[in-house]
């Protein structure tokens, strides 16, 4: 299981962590540990690359999902890319 990560990882990074996004708030609940996580610790290193990824993947912008996917708790996080997607008014 390791090895399948790296090498995703290794493969496309941004990939990678879109699908972990994605599947941390996919279905009835949310995953508030993985997608914190993630965010935070990708927010200035490569959280463009991972936004267009998804995008490109499941057809929605990763802050529309996860504004429809999560609750207010989140504009408080200690990153500008969570806090940027509650102050903008678009949902596409």
């Amino acid at each position: 299981m390791i090895i399948l990560i790296s090498v995703k990882v290794v493969r496309d990074k941004a990939g990678y962590f879109a699908e972990r996004l994605y599947y941390s708030m996919k279905g009835a609940g949310t995953d508030d540990r993985t997608l914190i996580r993630i965010v935070v610790t990708r927010c200035e290193i490569d959280m463009v690359q991972i936004k267009q990824e998804f995008q490109r993947r499941y057809g929605k912008t990763l802050e529309s999902f996860v504004r429809v996917s999560t609750i207010s708790f989140y504009r408080h996080a200690n990153c500008p890319d969570l806090q940027n997607i509650y102050e903008s008014n678009e949902i596409t």
